[in-house]
């Protein structure tokens, strides 16, 4: 078996260890000499070349570094200019189109010794003083330092461990909250009436019809602006009952009725000319209630007739005329029983028997068992039914001993008919 590596070496414990997210400069690679350089001048600048002690990388975590500051009481300041958001158009001296919309976020690590940042597969590089010599802060950052910003800790893979803390409010406290608007200013009266996106324009006119709705103009004299030009010469041509076309006609033969199942003949308030139709008995208001079909009889006249009335024009007087008279009169004949008599009176209904109702309290629902004065009347009509049996039965028994012995032709003996004619009245209470 392949030995084990051996455990490194235990530090001590006099650094802190704090987490950078999306670290300087752009795509960094521990791998490429001089990201490295350009990565740890950028912490050195930030928080002194003798603080800063190592920095950790992990393969399976590209876009975080766990940074190693010596941990020590003089070191407050730096820590608080560590921690936060690094903005690069603000640290940088001459940054880049692409590097001007970047920011850095550290945070504190949620591993506190060295020995945890290893056992998690971090890998440590210590920081060589030789990265530092013939070069300045000056030369790639603004100095001194500018400040950095709150922020929160970012959104990390549940799969593993998180490695971002909060930041600490002694360090860097969060911003105030804006301040709410004064009550009675514009900005509150605002936020008070806009309550979200508006609707739409109600469309008036069409409340109260359905999808086939049609238009009926009942204007007598002038145009309306808001129709069409051939509408308005149409309303204003002096037919109250113009009609309003909804669109070109389907093609159909000459002489073919618009629907040939309301065969409405002429009224007596109808007269047919040779130019038009004249309404003699009809109102002004009661024609401009009913819509008017144009029905072509011929390829040279055309005559408007109700199609829709008040439910009482829709009715044909020429079709009443010819009813049949089976439809009208019921068809009895002489012979048949007309008296009215029942042929099923012998047929006891017990459909159709009533329920006795309660002595005490009227009603027919009261339960034998909780009222006794239904009780009472229940065991007086159980007694009357009991008697009335007793006597068919003696009345029964009276010939049974006729015939041939006790068990004739008459019946099955004297306690036989007994059984046989028991009453099968009915039990209301049961």
């Amino acid at each position: 078996m392949p030995k084990r590596a051996p455990t490194p070496p235990h530090l001590d414990n006099d650094a802190d260890y704090y987490t950078v997210y999306q670290p300087y400069p752009l795509n960094f690679d521990w791998d490429i000499h001089t990201d490295v350089l350009k990565h740890v001048r950028w912490i050195a600048a930030c928080v002194g070349i003798e603080s800063f002690q190592a920095f950790h990388y992990k393969p399976k975590a590209p876009s975080m570094v766990i940074a190693e500051i010596k941990k020590e009481k003089e070191n407050a300041y730096a820590k608080a200019r560590f921690l936060g958001e690094h903005r690069w158009n603000e640290i940088l001296r001459r940054p880049t189109l692409e590097e001007r919309e970047r920011v850095t976020q550290v945070f504190p690590c949620s591993h506190n010794n060295n020995r945890s940042v290893v056992k998690d597969g971090w890998h440590r590089i210590a920081v060589n003083d030789d990265w530092f010599k013939g070069w300045s802060v000056n030369q790639d950052f603004v100095e001194p330092y500018p400040s950095t910003h709150h922020c929160v800790p970012p959104n990390e893979d549940r799969t593993n461990k998180p490695l971002c803390r909060p930041l600490p409010t002694i360090y860097k406290p969060p911003p105030p909250p804006p301040a709410k608007p004064v009550v009675g200013s514009a900005t509150w009266v605002n936020a008070k009436t806009n309550t979200g996106p508006s609707t739409g324009p109600v469309l008036q006119g069409t409340g109260r019809r359905g999808r086939g709705g049609i238009n009926i103009s009942t204007r007598i004299s002038g145009t309306n602006p808001k129709a069409p030009p051939s509408l308005s010469q149409e309303a204003s041509s002096g037919n109250p009952l113009a009609v309003v076309s909804r669109g070109p006609a389907p093609a159909r033969p000459p002489g073919l009725p618009a629907n040939p199942w309301n065969k409405v003949p002429a009224t007596s308030g109808v007269m047919q000319t040779g130019s038009g139709t004249s309404f003699n008995n009809a109102t002004q208001e009661d024609s401009l209630d009913k819509q008017v079909a144009r029905i072509s009889l011929t390829e040279n006249r055309e005559v408007d007739v109700y199609t829709l009335g008040d439910g009482l024009d829709d009715e044909d007087p020429v079709v009443a005329m010819f009813v049949p008279r089976y439809e009208t009169e019921a068809a009895v004949s002489p012979g048949d029983g007309t008296s009215g008599e029942n042929l099923w009176s012998a047929v006891d209904d017990t459909s159709a028997a009533s329920v006795p109702l309660c002595p005490l309290h009227g009603r027919p629902n009261c339960k034998p068992g909780i009222c006794k004065a239904a009780d009472r009347q229940r065991k007086l009509e159980q007694a009357e039914q009991r008697r009335r049996g007793a006597e068919q039965a003696r009345a029964s028994n009276r010939g049974a001993g006729r015939g041939r012995g006790r068990r004739g032709r008459g019946g099955h003996g004297r306690g036989g008919s007994a059984s046989n004619n028991q009453s099968s009245s009915f039990d209301p209470w049961s």
